[in-house]
């Protein structure tokens, strides 16, 4: 079993390395010849964090990730290991919202102030707000949000 997942995981970084940082420095070139400065790269779940240097290296320069499942993609981690030239959009861990008020104080007091005196960060939710969230919680997230950018 574990030859066979070394064989998938070898095959997967073959394709990324190979395929996918060549056509993303591919993009990255027609980009600067077009004066885009931002590159983001979006993605959803999984743990990226092994593959977020090598994307940084073929010029993507911002990064929103979505349902932040592992500790080697929070925001506050990648900060310290990628440097605050790296924006990053998102990483509030949406599931605050189901949780409590105190939860969502918590979790925005814990996570966007320090990011954002980093710079080139924009706060928002690492998920959409999904409808078992209380209109009264969400509404308290974005004025809490708002405060921050006072």
């Amino acid at each position: 079993m574990q030859l066979v997942y070394l064989l998938v995981v070898g095959i997967a970084l073959y394709i990324f390395s190979d395929w996918l940082l060549r056509r993303i420095e591919q993009i990255e070139s027609d980009l600067e010849r077009h004066g885009v400065t931002l590159k983001v790269f979006c993605t959803t779940g999984g743990d990226l964090g092994s593959l977020i240097p090598p994307l940084v290296d073929a010029g993507i320069n911002v990064l929103w990730v979505s349902n932040i499942m592992s500790s080697s993609m929070e925001y506050a981690r990648l900060r310290r290991e990628l440097g605050p030239d790296l924006g990053l959009i998102g990483g509030i861990d949406a599931s605050a919202l189901t949780e409590s008020d105190d939860a969502v104080r918590r979790e925005v007091g814990e996570t966007a102030p320090p990011l954002l005196a980093g710079g080139r960060y924009i706060p928002c939710l690492n998920d959409r707000p999904r409808e078992n969230v209380p209109f009264a919680r969400y509404a308290l997230f974005r004025e809490l949000l708002s405060e921050l950018a006072e």
